[in-house]
């Protein structure tokens, strides 16, 4: 699975689903990522709106930084994100509480 398809397909089939779009709006921020590593790029998902996308936010409340691989294996559970912080592996800038509901947003 891809990054690209992560963003494209994943994250906004969960947004449509009811139950699970419901529990992660309720989040209510605003996440951009920052991959770097063979599937560079800027994403975001917009809990208050409901929306995800390509490039930057205007407005974001956590931004993460990582390698698009440990991305990937983050979302599908390969890696967990304190492991990943505490090794160095993810930064987070802005809203540090909202960092510890990434799981949420993980497939």
């Amino acid at each position: 699975m891809s990054v690209q398809e992560i963003f494209n397909d994943k994250v906004p089939a969960r947004l449509a689903d009811p139950t699970e779009g419901e529990t992660m709006r309720a989040i209510d921020a605003v996440f951009q990522f920052e991959l770097s590593g063979d599937e560079a790029g800027s994403w975001y998902i917009d809990l208050k709106a409901g929306s995800c996308g390509a490039g930057e936010h205007d407005d974001p409340d956590c931004t993460v930084k990582m390698d698009s691989e440990d991305f990937k294996d983050l979302y599908s559970g390969k890696a967990q994100g304190t492991a990943l912080f505490m090794t160095g592996k993810l930064q987070v800038e802005g809203n540090m509480g909202l960092a510890l509901k990434l799981g949420e947003l993980m497939g």
